[in-house]
């Protein structure tokens, strides 16, 4: 009994330790072994303390349960699409095999680290500086390394950042943390009470490097997130606490959250030449029967813009992508198979092209999965916003805001880019299954 009461707090602790590991090397790429070698570890001390923590396990939040519903009905849907409507049924399955089961292994990993929290005494606030203390290594660590171009060129890198595969994987980390340190200071002025364990200055400070790591890397998308954010917050705040703090700092609230989403959307503008033709592209992408560039983009030329322009690629083929989708979606409602690619799939089943992704995940998802897998999906952050939003309301806490955040920000970034695959499939999960298992704590009267 001597030895396994010893042995237990080193088991724990490097859980921890490697779930931490995990969520810092996710988006690193070229550490595709070290982050299997890490889940399996996760997974293979999960095994060793789930009988120990049997007490803690059983007292999980009904929120937890909830998800594990939702994704346990989504995860039959996928298996039964795959064999039974399915043309491609062995491409789909091995899809759910290498993207699907490993984001699941992530949202249980987040819940059990939780349940490790409670086992080894870690508050709340403790936990969630942690894991913010992660994001902001790594956008610290972007910046750093790609200082040098800025130095040269005046400029960062705006496709590479060399730290992580893209800006789309830096700035989706970059708005969890936001969510959080965002949340974390109103709570600290209007209720005095800290959602993180870090120091005030480290919150302020480590939000202005956040906003900053998406402006230098010209996240377009990660900036319209940031800046919903920022808007949502002081909308949602300011309604909920509109009788207490009166017109005045109701009106204050709502104008600082515009100022800040306007100084980023002036930073984006002048920082990015791409937004001054986006409105010409988006009518011109929008009617794909004119043009075919989208099909072909490496090897068909762009459509011409009124002033002989090319239109702005990236916008021109994520549009033109997303009307093609909804067509699809319409001949195949029940999905092609659930995959990372079902859009090209869909496609090349009457067209020529080497399109793989649509760049938007709402739209691989649904030409995968089908109506009913939309309608699945729909339903299940629906439900967790709409709960986490009770969490705030109703019971005070203002933890709820980062899970509706977190939630709707995955959400909305999935209408613009295709995040829900690889490793971002698995920071969701992990981080979903970390904020609706922590225990709720309402703001002190």
């Amino acid at each position: 009994m001597g030895g396994k009461f010893v042995e237990m707090p080193l088991m724990l602790r490097l859980f921890g330790l490697a779930v931490m590991l995990l969520l810092f090397v996710l988006p690193i790429p070229g550490t595709i072994a070290l982050r299997h070698g890490v889940t399996l570890l996760a997974l293979g001390l999960i095994l060793v303390l789930w009988r120990p923590m049997r007490p803690l396990r059983a007292d999980s939040s009904s929120s937890m349960l909830h998800l594990a519903g939702w994704l346990t009905f989504i995860t039959i849907w996928i298996v039964l699409q795959a064999g039974f409507f399915s043309e491609e049924s062995r491409w789909a399955f091995k899809e759910i095999t290498n993207q699907w089961v490993p984001a699941l292994f992530a949202a249980l990993i987040g819940w059990f680290f939780v349940i490790y929290a409670r086992a080894s005494g870690l508050s709340q606030e403790r936990v969630m500086g942690m894991v913010v203390l992660v994001f902001l290594a790594q956008a610290g660590f972007c910046l750093a390394s790609t200082f040098p171009d800025f130095l040269s060129t005046g400029a960062f890198p705006q496709s590479k950042t060399r730290w992580t595969a893209g800006k789309l994987e830096i700035s989706y980390w970059n708005n969890i943390a936001l969510a959080i340190l965002a949340v974390d200071l109103l709570s600290r002025w209007r209720y005095r009470q800290q959602v993180t364990n870090l120091s005030l200055l480290l919150v302020v400070s480590g939000a202005f490097l956040l906003l900053l790591s998406n402006l230098a890397f010209g996240a377009r998308n990660g900036i319209i997130g940031s800046i919903m954010l920022l808007v949502s917050l002081g909308v949602l705040v300011a309604w909920k606490e509109r009788r207490k703090i009166g017109l005045a700092r109701t009106f204050g609230l709502f104008l600082v959250a515009s100022i800040l989403a306007s100084l980023m959307a002036w930073g984006s503008l002048k920082l990015d030449p791409r937004w001054a033709s986006f409105k010409e592209t988006a009518v011109i992408a929008w009617n794909i029967k004119s043009h075919d560039a989208w099909l072909d983009p490496d090897h068909r030329p762009l459509p011409k813009l009124a002033s002989g322009q090319p239109v702005e690629a990236s916008a021109y083929l994520r549009i033109s992508w997303i009307r093609a989708g909804i067509d699809l979606l319409a001949d195949y409602p029940m999905g092609v198979g659930y995959g990372r690619n079902a859009f090209g799939h869909a496609l090349r089943k009457t067209q020529e092209t080497r399109v793989g992704h649509a760049h938007s995940g709402i739209i691989d998802w649904s030409v995968g999965t089908g109506v009913p897998g939309l309608v699945l999906w729909l339903g299940m952050i629906g439900s967790i916003i709409l709960n986490a939003l009770r969490r705030y309301f109703d019971r005070q806490d203002p933890s709820g805001l980062i899970v509706a955040f977190v939630a709707g920000g995955f959400l909305g970034r999935m209408l613009l880019d295709t995040i829900n695959r690889d490793h971002m499939l698995m920071v969701f999960f992990m981080m979903l299954a970390i904020l609706v298992s922590l225990p709720e704590k309402p703001v002190k009267a």
